[in-house]
């Protein structure tokens, strides 16, 4: 007698996680591995934010703060691998793929750092105002670098715009 085989192609990542989150243990979600990663350093590693948003809500805070045996979080790991990614120049002739690839990471680590109540994403009536962060620091970021080195006025003008939109 034949199997039904599950046709695998229509399965998506966030089904089979759901599936995995209902079906294992609550302990499996923060298990290390040899190299002492969870699923969280994996997945934030990845860059898989949908994976993130299905996760994130089932774990404790101190989930966030395990060490691999690299003594990096899972936060650091994705931090490190987008400060790591260059975008160059002329990447908007190309169609901006590394721009876009670069923006995906930084709203990785963008939720990590809300999920940790670290302040770079807010809640407002359960509305997610990541995006809305992530223009705030391109405007100051742009901001910044339009400071001269020397130019102190200039500097302390922007430091009190920032503190005042500072949550």
């Amino acid at each position: 007698m034949a199997r039904c085989q599950p046709n695998i192609d229509s399965i998506s990542f966030a089904e089979i996680f759901t599936y995995l989150l209902d079906t294992l243990p609550s302990s499996s979600q923060t298990t290390p591995n040899s190299s002492l990663s969870t699923p969280l350093h994996w997945i934030a590693l990845n860059f898989h934010l949908p994976i993130l948003h299905l996760l994130c809500p089932h774990l404790a805070p101190s989930s966030f703060l395990l060490l691999n045996n690299k003594q990096k979080t899972p936060l650091q790991l994705a931090e490190e691998a987008t400060e790591s990614f260059a975008v160059p120049d002329d990447d908007e002739k190309a169609g901006g793929v590394r721009t876009k690839e670069r923006v995906r990471r930084e709203r990785v680590v963008g939720y990590l750092l809300q999920c940790m109540g670290l302040g770079v994403g807010k809640k407002d009536s359960g509305k997610d105002l990541v995006g809305d962060a992530d223009a705030d620091v391109e405007g100051v970021r742009e901001k910044v670098e339009g400071v001269k080195l020397g130019d102190v006025e200039s500097a302390k003008e922007v430091l009190a715009e920032v503190n005042a939109k500072a949550p």
